[in-house]
C-alpha cells in the first residue's frame, strides 16, 4: 500500500514538473544556459530511494550517487535552480553529469513536501520529495537536509 502511495505521488510530482516550462524534461532538447541560482547556495541534502535502493548526498564540496552494488560515482557540483519568488529550499533543481562522462547528464529535483515523504518501508515521514533523472532510469525518493 505504502508503496503504491509514493509511486502515485512520484508520478504527480513528475507530471507536475514536466509541464513546467523550467523543468528539466522541458529544457532537455534545448541549448539554454542554466538559470542562475540567485545567490544561493547549496544546501546539503541525504537523498535516498528503495526499488532499487539508492543514496544521494549533495553537499557544497562533492555530490555522491551510491548504491549497493560496488557503485559509488561522483557527480559534478552544481548551483541549484530555483523558483523565482518562493524560498529557496521548496524546490531545488540540480543540472549535472557525471564526472567521469559529461554525456551521461542527470537531473536532480528535490521538492519540499510538507506533508512528508515516505521511502514505502518504514513509518518515517521525511521533508523533501526526490526524482533523480539519469540516462538509462528515474529514481524516486525522499531526502532531508543533510549535515555537510
Amino acid at each position: 500500500m505504502k508503496s503504491t502511495t509514493l509511486m502515485v505521488a512520484c508520478w504527480t510530482l513528475l507530471s507536475w514538473l514536466a509541464m513546467a516550462p523550467w523543468s528539466p524534461l522541458a529544457l532537455a532538447h534545448t541549448q539554454q544556459p542554466a538559470l542562475p541560482s540567485q545567490g544561493t547556495d547549496i544546501l546539503p541534502f541525504h537523498c535516498f530511494g528503495t526499488e532499487p535502493f539508492w543514496t544521494l548526498d549533495i553537499c557544497s564540496t562533492q555530490f555522491r550517487y551510491h548504491t549497493p552494488e560496488p557503485f559509488n560515482r561522483l557527480l559534478a557540483i552544481v548551483k541549484p535552480r530555483h523558483v523565482k519568488g518562493m524560498k529557496s529550499s521548496y524546490l531545488q533543481v540540480y543540472e549535472t553529469h557525471f564526472t567521469r562522462s559529461k554525456s551521461q547528464r542527470v537531473s536532480i529535483i528535490i521538492k519540499d513536501n510538507p506533508q512528508g515523504c515516505t521511502d514505502g518501508m518504514s513509518e518515517e515521514l521525511h521533508e523533501y520529495d526526490a526524482i533523480v533523472i539519469m540516462p538509462d532510469q528515474v529514481l524516486a525518493g525522499c531526502c532531508n537536509k543533510g549535515t555537510g
